[in-house]
């Protein structure tokens, strides 16, 4: 949750101004993390709310249970960790109303407020590009690029846009459409939610990361784990289930997002920083 809390604050300085421009009539609008108003947020809790009018399937329907219907992530910039497909997002949210934090905690919502989430962020995103471009040309050098993701039908919309923290911030920097401000405030706001009020996220079944570090030295790598292949080249990963599953959560250190991974030696002796994550439901 680090990254998340790490832009908490600059997130939380700039939520009345959007909420004053988001549609709500004045300076003194609700804000969206913590008020219903004309955009209900499932950011705080259920109750009732309009029933959407929007196209598509039921994003809690047993068709769409375990798939994923909103999304936000990041990757890059000066401190960033996440450049790896194998990293947990920081936040999924599943049709059935689990929301999974970094494959680490999790809280449910309900029915109404996964629908209402969903179409909100269509309501946000549908219009947006698959890679947003700010107003003007940017400033802000080493900043993160977030993705933001909605499902729409069949498959999941995602939006990139570098430096969105960053540039809504700061008033001198170009801006990018309000949607992706509204929808990251949302999603962030959630986030907050599953670090506040959620639970450890544990599966029977996780997934192994192996990262090269050519020049370490490390330990002997446990007998019981998978390694990678003596023809692979780059990062490995695989998943795991029952008593290899079971191994690897004993053997190996769980390393967090900005934590120190224990290198081993496979049988080659070629050094792997390893680690492992909880599967989520879509994989």
């Amino acid at each position: 949750m680090n990254r998340i809390r790490a832009t908490t604050m600059a997130v939380a300085m700039t939520l009345l101004t959007l909420a004053g421009c988001s549609g709500t009539g004045g300076d003194g609008g609700p804000d969206p993390a913590t008020s219903s108003g004309d955009r209900p947020s499932p950011a705080t809790s259920g109750g009732d709310r309009p029933s959407p009018a929007t196209s598509g399937e039921d994003p809690s329907s047993p068709a769409t249970a375990h798939q994923m219907v909103a999304l936000l992530n990041f990757y890059g910039g000066f401190a960033g960790k996440r450049v790896k497909e194998t990293d947990a997002p920081a936040l999924a949210v599943f049709g059935d109303g689990l929301v999974v934090s970094d494959a680490d905690r999790s809280l449910s919502l309900t029915e109404t407020e996964v629908t209402d989430l969903v179409r909100t962020l269509r309501e946000d995103l549908a219009s947006q590009p698959a890679t947003a471009t700010p107003t003007g040309p940017s400033q802000v050098a080493d900043a993160r690029t977030m993705v933001l993701g909605v499902r729409v039908g069949d498959t999941m919309h995602t939006v990139t846009a570098y430096a969105l923290d960053e540039t809504r911030s700061d008033p001198s920097d170009p801006s990018y459409p309000e949607g992706l401000y509204q929808a990251r405030d949302l999603l962030g706001a959630l986030a907050e939610r599953v670090s506040r009020e959620g639970g450890s996220y544990t599966t029977d079944r996780v997934r192994l990361i192996a990262e090269p570090r050519p020049g370490q030295t490390g330990e002997e790598w446990p007998s019981s784990i998978p390694e990678p292949p003596a023809s692979h080249e780059g990062d490995f990963e695989k998943i795991l289930a029952g008593a290899k599953a079971a191994d690897a959560r004993r053997l190996i250190p769980r390393a967090r997002q900005g934590g120190a991974l224990r290198i081993y030696l496979d049988h080659q002796g070629r050094p792997f920083a390893v680690t492992w994550r909880y599967v989520l439901p879509s994989e």
